[in-house]
């Protein structure tokens, strides 16, 4: 082989390895992205622990409710 020859082939062979690296690393980037949202929306599916207290003699007390921050006992200050 040329000297020439032998360069550009060593160069096309470190260009080859290199394309591949930059390609796993695309692979595994765009993997990771997907993965992020998948556990997002799985995240936003799980249910939603909420809780509801019920006063069934409906005297509930509101704290800064009104305009000057008292509790109001289910009853109107007018």
């Amino acid at each position: 082989m040329e000297p020439e020859n032998r360069f550009a082939s060593e160069l096309l062979h470190e260009l080859k390895l290199q394309n591949k690296r930059l390609c796993i690393t695309l692979y595994v980037i765009i993997a990771l992205w997907f993965s992020t949202i998948c556990g997002f929306l799985i995240y936003l599916s799980l249910p939603v622990n909420e809780i509801s207290i019920e006063n069934d003699e409906g005297n509930a007390n509101y704290i800064g409710g009104d305009l000057d921050g008292g509790i109001i006992n289910g009853e109107d200050k007018n």
